[in-house]
């Protein structure tokens, strides 16, 4: 083990950027290319400053081929022939001087080449050797550095120096030797004038210290141990010049150091290469005895993973970094340490003091961050996660120093969680670290990058642990989790554990991180029962002990089957804020006697999400959220955390499967179930009423009534009995095809019983096969033997069919079916709209099916004109029919609908968006191929004139389905008698279609305008005999007073109606009595007629 781990100088000096620049080539020939043959080669390029000449050869010496080196034969086979060499010329250019340091080359041999070389220079005319080497008897690649005195320094350009490297005692003349890779070291430039400096002092043993210098130093000044002296132990007994740096010097001293001894080294009369000499330096250093660091006596101390938010960094430079801190009062060198989860490169030869810290960031970030002080680079990649990871801190022996694993919940603040706040531990000095121990830093900078952190507490840890969770990994092996990291010998004594159900213990094994332990049984675990675990004796890291008596349940989980997991509670909407975390989540509840293993259970709120490894007790419930928000909802009870979590505000279908596949519980939601116009605007959760009625839908769900807003995690505020004891009904058929058809059913059906139900069809058809519709319940799809016929009536009855609670379909009920065809103008009508509703009401528009077809909604479109602005809506995706004579009632909530007017026939309710209509916008239905279909004028004096409020809550009802829908005598407001609307039903002001002979007629004679429903107004019929004739329409009163004209040179249909509803021109109601009637005809050639007619405007009493 080298003793740099442990011994150092207090601080890091720099090193002089001459003695830097030494350490890397001046110039050098790296053969690149070369075929080895060349009578002479170019180095890489020339020296700054200077001139270097071609590599070449001596006279003696014969090329010879050899690629990327340069290669030659026929070296002597005895002693040194001064004419074989290779050779190279170095000057300094005019100005300048050249300081050569060392030579560094590769060299190989043939089996049969040189066995010796040496290298000479023309400074004494090739004289005498500078370096001798003996070549082994191999053919191996050997790297060679020849170190140059003194003599090669402060050169004048005007002394160019040739080196000759000569090989000689060849084992055959035919053989070969080659060099490459010559480096030479030194600089060019001004004279070197200044002396050395002893930069550092390394302690290598107990009697033995290495020191530095600036650049490097002469041999014999070097290794004159008069030049050195250390306070206490006076000169050392040797000093010897590194053979492979000339500014590096090994003392060994006379006797040994004193461990935390404080001493001086005098250092003097040391000189360069070109003898300048220093002058007298003393450095103090302290001497440690050598350590190995233990756990966490080196931490991380702070994280800074995300320094930048949306608008940039806070304080700091833009720059990840991990902070080490040293907890002893001893130095610690990080030489070949690790830090893991960042880059990949070893620590350099850093020591990081007692107390002190140290940064650790990627490369290109080094030089932002050393203002702060000291720091070293984990690489030039790798980055810190910004929501979390493990870090790990090894020493040079791969031993772990630190360990820690952060996330972004440990901020605690959602706005520093954003990006450029640190995270910083709040005491270094705890044996064990958590999450408890981390948060946001506090310094406006956003963190404390090298200084003590803006968090830091040094109170002690008296805070009692507590049991996180038991996971079941096995029929046989629990795993064990507390909140904090656990006292290791406590935590693996098997003995502090017991299980219920006389299940003994075989092993505990603890975690290395502490956090838990797993507990292996000497019996398996039986499948869907609860056992408790009792915990005793043991500690946290500091000492402070779990409560006595600890327990928890655990168990195996069985396999979810339908409807034994139900989602009974849904925040969608958590905007506006109430009291409850602003974050989505479901409530999942385990109805059963049962432990329930939701391991891989899918959940599916439009895309899939699947759960961990959990399990479910008997009678708990559990809050599924996105990870990002799992922490918020800590303090609720359990918690299941999925990826992400998207819930639609209006309403959407969310699935649970096993994982099998198996349908577990589905529920499609609407906001239409919060029953409640405030709470629908967001903040409140929806919650089921009774969880033993699992397919119960909007009877069997309501806003929370709690008032923080919902129930996360445990019984529903709004929970009661409610049973569902109504039958099913048989709702609609669509023929898909002609050999298919979809079966619906007005609630959630029990699937086995679909499947087992007889479907019986007049005509008689035989049915083939039945597919249950999954995962609503709602539908099957019935294949036939026999396909129906085109324009064909057909009847369905089901028998035998049960809801989800049990309860048998009526077999009587039927549904009327055929093939659909394409609609054309006025086959289906728009017969009633309800624009303005009561408080707290919705809209509704009604459409009706006057044809003799089969008419598919799938994509048919209603529309608003409002001053040429368009907004579209589509009605339905799916299949729906509307049978011969057929209404349907267009409804965002079917529910308000039916308590607002309590004759509405719910079986035509079709749940949809209703576009807002108001006064003079114009109502627009197209088919699905785009074609328009009806086309409405609104304005809403075509309600009665004494209505109230404007029409509120009533709606405008067409008197007739042939009557022209844009034209207001076809709308009257609907009746007092049937609550102003008559959604699904037939309208309380419908005519029939008046049948006569006679030019005029005037139907009923006698009406009441009293809005009851009955002859609340008279039509005036007409028919022609031929068309562009134009009329005028009159009422007088008794005394022949002109009381309102109906109509004024309008251009009349062949046939056609007007109405009077009473009213005079003011909009009054006229008073009883007899009114005549004047229907005036003319024609282009100013033929005119006249026709009278006696009405009487009556009143009940």
């Amino acid at each position: 083990m080298s003793f740099l781990k442990h011994y150092f100088l207090v601080g890091c000096l720099v090193l002089k950027a001459s003695f830097l620049a030494a350490q890397t080539p001046i110039a050098q020939f790296s053969f690149t290319g070369a075929a080895g043959n060349e009578a002479s080669f170019a180095p890489d390029a020339q020296p700054a400053n200077g001139t270097l000449s071609n590599m070449g050869r001596g006279p003696g010496n014969t090329a010879s081929s050899f690629g990327g080196a340069f290669s030659a034969t026929n070296f002597p086979t005895g002693a040194i022939n001064l004419t074989n060499y290779f050779s190279f010329t170095i000057q300094a250019q005019t100005g300048n001087f050249l300081t050569l340091t060392r030579i560094d080359l590769d060299e190989t041999r043939s089996l049969t080449g040189i066995r010796d070389w040496e290298i000479r220079s023309s400074l004494d005319g090739f004289a005498a050797a500078i370096a001798t080497f003996n070549v082994p008897d191999n053919s191996s690649t050997r790297t060679q550095t020849i170190t140059l005195s003194g003599s090669f320094a402060n050169l004048p350009s005007s002394t160019a120096v040739e080196f000759r490297i000569y090989g000689y005692t060849a084992e055959a003349a035919g053989g070969t030797w080659r060099i490459d890779n010559v480096r030479l070291f030194g600089a060019i430039g001004p004279p070197d004038l200044t002396p050395p400096t002893a930069l550092s002092i390394t302690p290598i043993a107990a009697n033995q210290l290495q020191v530095l210098f600036s650049e490097a130093v002469s041999l014999a000044t070097a290794q004159n141990t008069a030049n050195y002296s250390l306070s206490g132990l006076g000169n050392p007994t040797a000093a010897v010049r590194d053979g492979g740096n000339p500014a590096l010097v090994t003392l060994t001293l006379p006797s040994a150091m004193t461990d935390l001894q404080a001493y001086t080294l005098t250092v003097q009369n040391v000189q360069d290469v070109a003898n300048n000499t220093m002058s007298t330096q003393n450095l103090n250093f302290t001497y440690f005895t050598p350590s190995t660091p233990s756990f966490r006596q080196v931490v991380i101390n702070e994280i800074m993973a995300d320094p930048t938010n949306a608008n940039g960094v806070v304080g700091l430079p833009d720059a990840e970094y991990v902070e080490l801190y040293n907890t002893t009062n001893r130095p610690i060198n990080l030489n070949g340490w690790t830090l893991e989860g960042t880059g990949s490169a070893t620590f350099p030869n850093v020591v990081i003091a007692p107390n002190g810290f140290v940064l650790v960031c990627l490369q290109a970030d080094v030089s932002k961050l050393t203002p702060f002080g000291t720091v070293i680079s984990w690489g030039t990649s790798g980055t810190l996660t910004n929501t979390g990871e493990e870090l790990i801190l090894r020493d040079n022996t791969n031993a772990v120093i630190d360990r820690f694993t952060y996330n972004d919940d440990m901020y605690r603040d959602a706005r520093k969680k954003d990006g450029g706040w640190s995270l910083e531990q709040i005491n270094p000095a705890l044996s064990c670290s958590s999450a408890t121990n981390w948060t946001a830093s506090n310094n406006p900078l956003g963190g404390t990058p090298n200084a003590a952190n803006s968090v830091l507490s040094t109170q002690p840890d008296q805070t009692i642990p507590a049991l996180l969770r038991i996971e079941v990994l096995s029929a046989n092996r629990l795993l064990v989790s507390f909140n904090e990291p656990m006292d290791f010998a406590s935590l693996g004594n098997a003995a502090n554990y017991a299980l219920s159900g006389s299940i003994a213990l075989s092993a505990a094994l603890a975690q290395t991180s502490q956090l838990g332990v797993e507990l292996q049984l000497a019996a398996n675990l039986v499948a869907g029962v609860v056992y408790t675990l009792t915990i005793n004796n043991l500690r946290d890291c500091s000492g402070n002990a779990l409560r006595a008596n600890t327990t928890a349940q655990t168990g195996l989980g069985v396999l979810p089957r339908f409807n034994e997991v139900v989602i009974s509670e849904i925040f969608s909407d958590e905007s506006p804020r109430i009291a409850l975390p602003e974050a989505e989540f479901i409530e999942l509840y385990n109805r059963t006697g049962q432990v329930i293993d939701l391991e891989r259970c899918v959940l599916n709120d439009g895309s899939n999400k699947t759960l961990g490894k959990e399990i479910l007790l008997p009678g708990e419930y559990a809050v599924v959220c996105a990870a990002s928000n799992s922490a918020l909802f800590q303090g609720y009870g359990k918690v299941i955390s999925v990826s992400s979590l998207s819930l639609t505000n209006s309403g959407e279908r969310v699935t649970l499967q096993n994982r099998n596949g198996g349908l577990v519980f589905s529920v499609t939601y609407s906001d239409t179930w919060y029953k409640n116009a405030t709470k629908r605007e967001g903040g409140w959760s929806l919650e089921m009423i009774d969880v033993n009625n699992p397919c119960g839908e909007i009877d069997n769900w309501a806003a929370s009534t709690d008032p923080a807003g919902g129930t996360p995690a445990k019984r529903n505020s709004v929970a009661a009995a409610r049973a569902d004891l109504t039958a099913p009904v048989l709702q609609r058929v669509v023929a898909l095809a002609s050999d298919t058809l979809q079966v619906f059913f007005s609630e959630k059906m029990d699937s086995t019983s679909l499947a087992n139900a007889r479907y019986t069809l007049d005509p008689a058809l035989v049915v083939q096969s039945v597919t249950v519709e999954m995962p609503d319940l709602k539908s099957v799809r019935l294949r036939l033997t026999t396909p129906i016929q085109p324009q064909a009536r057909y009847t369905m009855r089901v028998a035998n069919a049960t809801d989800c609670s049990g309860n048998l379909i009526d077999a009587q009920s039927s549904a009327v079916f055929g093939l659909s065809e394409q609609a054309a103008p006025g086959d289906v009508v728009l017969n009633e709209v309800l624009f303005r509703p009561n408080t707290g009401g919705v809209r509704f528009i009604e459409l009706y099916n006057n044809s003799n077809k089969f008419v598919n909604l799938r994509n048919w479109r209603m529309q608003r004109n409002r001053s040429g602005s368009l907004t579209s809506q589509v009605i339905t995706t799916d299949n729906y029919v509307m049978a011969p004579q057929q209404y349907v009632t267009l409804t965002e909530n079917g529910g308000n609908i039916k308590s607002n007017y309590p004759a509405a026939r719910e079986e035509t309710f079709l749940t949809t968006s209703v576009i807002a209509f108001a006064d003079k916008d114009s109502v627009l239905i197209f088919n699905n191929n785009g074609q328009l279909m009806e086309l409405f004028y609104y304005l809403d004096d075509y309600h009665f004139p004494l209505i109230d409020n404007n029409g509120q809550g009533v709606s405008l009802e067409r008197i007739s389905f042939t009557a022209p829908t844009n034209n207001r005598n076809s709308w009257q407001s609907a009746a007092t008698r049937v609550s102003f609307a008559t959604p699904g039903y037939a309208n309380s002001q419908a005519r029939g279609d008046a049948q006569s002979n006679t030019r005029i007629k005037i139907d009923p004679q006698v009406f009441t305008p009293d809005g009851d429903g009955l002859a609340d107004f008279t039509t005036i019929n007409y028919q022609l005999d031929q068309g562009g004739q134009v009329g005028n329409i009159w009422v007088y009163d008794d005394r022949g007073r002109m009381i309102k004209q109906l109509a004024r040179n309008e251009l009349l249909a062949l046939q056609g109606f007007y109405t009077w509803d009473g009213t005079g021109d003011g909009g009054q109601l006229v008073p009883i009595g007899t009114y005549i009637l004047v229907f005036e005809i003319f024609d282009l050639s100013g033929r005119k007629t006249t026709d009278r007619g006696i009405v009487v405007v009556g009143a009940r009493f």
